[in-house]
């Protein structure tokens, strides 16, 4: 009884995903080609370039728009090994520093503002 149930539901979660059963290319003829393939037992997905035409017109420009971290200065500049960077919404960004266990927070022009935690196993610390 429970098969009954059971393989109808997974014939409707394939339907829900677009039919596909993760092999073979997609069948989408507006965007680029995708391929899934099995390689001893690894999941392999090739995508293909998009046609010619096809992409953003959009260019990076010369210069990073805001630069944070030194080589020498002062210390809230010196990073020791960068984890992880998040701007918020306001626009402050966080850089996460491993080496000194600190949250440092910059204005959305790369200037210090404050951290947070550091080394311990106190309250707001980290170890």
């Amino acid at each position: 009884m429970k098969n009954r149930v059971i393989t109808p539901l997974a014939a409707l979660a394939v339907l829900a995903c677009g039919g596909r059963g993760g092999n073979g290319p997609s069948d989408d003829a507006e965007g680029p080609r995708t391929t899934f393939r099995d390689s001893a037992g690894i999941r392999i997905v090739e995508n293909a370039s998009p046609p010619e035409g096809s992409r953003i017109g959009w260019r990076l420009g010369p210069e990073p728009l805001v630069s944070i971290g030194q080589r020498e200065g002062e210390a809230p500049y010196l990073l020791e090994r960068v984890f992880g960077v998040r701007m918020l919404s306001d626009g402050r960004i966080v850089v996460g520093d491993d080496g000194w266990k600190e949250l440092r927070v910059f204005d959305r022009q790369g200037t210090y503002r404050e951290t947070g935690g550091g080394r311990g196993e106190g309250p707001g610390e980290f170890s």
